[in-house]
């Protein structure tokens, strides 16, 4: 009898302002970015995972528009290995409300992670060390007319 797998769900946000993207800017081990975002916690749905992590991550409230897409990770030379997870990141875009920001040109806080929050060009994205490397993807979601209406919540009865 095999293993159950262990699997991940994550939540990533797409936050965007004045053709601009937010992300979290990681000096170390090598320099690199991400979207805000993080794993969600038992009975967490995805909106409150972006809600949270984005809040911790950056010190910004948002509200979820819709689902990009998904991407599924399962690293190669898994094998056997019980701490390699086979893991859903579910990147949602969101809104930063009008009155949200906090004052001045970007986020004040600094994620408990390491990571510094930035606003950068959409026009730089592709040129950015971004983990995972999802920048044409995520750009062509952001153009395509049908990327947020494809994602419904349903709660299920408790048995």
């Amino acid at each position: 009898m095999s293993a159950v797998p262990s699997v991940h769900v994550t939540a990533r946000a797409v936050v965007l302002r004045n053709e601009q993207i937010l992300l979290l800017r990681y000096d170390r081990p090598r320099p690199h970015y991400n979207l805000p975002g993080g794993k969600a916690k038992a009975h967490e749905g995805l909106a409150d995972t972006v809600v949270r992590k984005v809040a911790e991550e950056c010190g910004l409230r948002t509200e979820v528009r819709g689902l990009l897409f998904v991407e599924e990770s399962l690293p190669a030379g898994r094998g056997s290995d019980p701490a390699v997870h086979h893991k859903f990141e579910c990147v949602v875009l969101a809104d930063v409300p009008d009155g949200a920001e906090p004052p001045g040109d970007g986020p004040p806080a600094r994620d408990p992670h390491g990571g510094t929050p930035e606003w950068v060009p959409l026009t730089e994205l592709t040129e950015l060390p971004l983990l995972p490397p999802i920048q044409e993807r995520l750009l062509a979601a952001l153009r395509s007319p049908l990327s947020t209406g494809i994602w419904h919540r349903v709660e299920e009865p408790v048995r």
